[in-house]
This record gives C-alpha cells, sequence and structure tokens, in this order.
C-alpha cells in the first residue's frame, strides 16, 4: 500500500492523500508517520457531514450530494452550524 506524500494545494498549503481506496491499517500507520514528520500537512476526515446535513434538512441531491448547502445561500447557516459542531467536538 502507497501513501501519496505530500502535494502542494493551490493556496500553498500541503496535503497528504492516499493513493488507493483501500485503507488498510498499514496504510494509517504510513499516514500517521506522514503527518508526524511533515508538520505543514493536512488530513481532512470525512466524519459524516453529509448525513448530517440531510439530518438537519438540506435536500437529498443525488447529483451534488451534500455540496447542496455549497451552492444554494439558504443552506449556508446550517452548514456553518454543522462544520462549528464538528470543529467544537474535536
Amino acid at each position: 500500500m502507497r501513501c501519496n506524500k505530500t502535494r502542494e494545494t493551490a493556496d500553498g498549503n500541503n496535503m497528504v492523500s492516499p493513493s488507493t481506496a483501500a485503507r488498510p491499517t498499514n496504510y494509517l500507520y504510513s499516514l500517521f508517520d506522514e503527518l508526524q514528520s511533515n508538520k505543514d500537512a493536512i488530513l481532512i476526515l470525512d466524519g459524516g457531514t453529509g448525513e448530517e446535513l440531510f439530518r438537519r434538512g438540506v435536500p437529498d441531491d443525488r447529483k451534488i450530494w451534500s455540496a447542496t448547502a455549497l451552492v444554494n445561500t439558504e443552506y449556508h447557516a446550517v452548514l456553518k452550524q454543522v462544520h462549528q459542531v464538528g470543529f467544537e467536538m474535536g
């Protein structure tokens, strides 16, 4: 299992990304090692944001999924609330 090291994003930050969809234990150890050795690396985790948005009334659009909350201003407050709760929970 390979772990792509880091790649630079458009805004100059570094992001760690997997090279395959499967994520066995060895991959996690490799990822944690990379994150510890590169303090500028960013790891994005999917914590079920879409499901929480749907639970809070954002329509379940199977074409753009939870991006509905991004493209429709009426759902921006819900999106902000969901991310704020996730941030506060750590």
